[in-house]
């Protein structure tokens, strides 16, 4: 048994990132009997909180901004304080300000972090590489979620953090996406006869879904489209639909939590992100049984056969893919590969 605080960004219910490292918390007290503690650094709708503190996670949710320069000393406080033994951050400047705050904190404090980035935006400053290169050596050991993820981390911060990166893949809760019931058809447009394609993402430019839109206008009528997510690119994406007349062939939800019962109502999945560190999503169609098309980039290289691979951006290529789904494999290893037990229990053995 440990005293262990998370850290994460913000506390959104629907970023992939966040519920997954809730959910991975939740775990460690399930498996370990752990205390557990949370915190979300910034201002945000904070969804997490009501399903944390029903899993006797302590919650600490600070509600300061961004950038704010307080957050080293918030975070060594809330440690010192509660006398955590270990401590694992999370994505973004959590990770800067972590590593900050292990100078403020007593040595036996046992300090992780996990790169969850293939591209951060810091790195297209070169002036913030000597802050990372010092922040993240502050950490005893870095957990990279795949192997590209940790190469681009070796690149970036130099040798010295070489043989102080590990990889552990992300996972997700398998009980609940297999215990999932498929939603009707008819509520994306969709009836028996119909082949229903799914993608679920953030809309924001990297996750290139124009390319899912102009495969859209190669495939028949009865091929049909659910978007799950919400972004800056919706109404340009909800427009980009109706120029290329494929709009009563699209559904947009929004953000939706049923993610399981979506997958289970759909036939193939399709990723056509032009970057990505692991691919969530992607699990999880797969642990739901659908097979899966995705873009031929580093992480997804690491997680698909080449046979479900397209070229990024080509509109022609996703569409063939798509026609083709019902020879493509379904990777049912998945459930026990990728699961969020399997996950937790490698964290617990590598920080414990």
């Amino acid at each position: 048994m440990m005293k262990i605080l998370f850290v994460i960004d913000r506390g959104n219910l629907c970023g992939g990132v966040q519920k997954m490292v809730a959910e991975m918390a939740v775990k460690f007290g399930e498996l370990y009997h752990d205390e557990v503690g949370m915190v979300m650094a910034y201002v945000d709708d904070n969804k997490l909180v009501p399903f944390l503190t029903s899993h006797h996670v302590r919650v600490y949710n600070l509600q300061c901004r961004k950038y704010s320069p307080l957050l080293p000393l918030r975070y060594a406080r809330i440690i010192r304080k509660e006398k955590y033994e270990v401590v694992l951050t999370n994505h973004s400047f959590s990770q800067i300000f972590g590593g900050m705050a292990s100078l403020l904190i007593p040595k036996k404090v046992r300090c992780f972090t996990t790169e969850h980035s293939l591209d951060s935006i810091r790195r297209r400053h070169a002036w913030f590489k000597p802050i990372d290169r010092f922040c993240y050596l502050r950490y005893q050991r870095v957990f990279a979620v795949s192997a590209c993820v940790r190469d681009r981390l070796i690149a970036w911060i130099g040798p010295r953090i070489k043989g102080h990166v590990d990889v552990i893949a992300n996972g997700v809760d398998v009980q609940s996406l297999m215990a999932a019931k498929p939603l009707p058809r008819d509520s994306f447009g969709c009836n028996e006869d119909d082949t229903l394609v799914c993608t679920i993402s953030r809309l924001v430019a990297p996750k290139s879904l124009h390319t899912l839109i102009g495969a859209m206008t190669l495939l028949p009528d009865n091929y049909k489209c659910v978007i799950v997510g919400d972004g800056d690119q919706e109404e340009g994406l909800k427009q980009l639909a109706k120029d290329r007349q494929v709009e009563k062939r699209i559904c947009f939800t929004g953000r939706r939590t049923d993610i399981g019962a979506i997958l289970k109502s759909a036939d193939v999945y399709v990723s056509t992100s032009s970057s990505e560190g692991f691919g969530l999503t992607v699990i999880e169609a797969s642990v739901c049984g659908l097979p899966v098309v995705a873009t031929d980039i580093p992480a997804f290289r690491e997680l698909l056969g080449k046979e479900q691979l397209f070229n990024p951006g080509d509109e022609t290529a996703l569409a063939e893919k798509i026609k083709g789904w019902t020879n493509l494999p379904i990777h049912t290893d998945f459930q026990e590969r990728y699961s969020l037990t399997r996950m937790t229990r490698m964290y617990r053995e590598a920080m414990g």
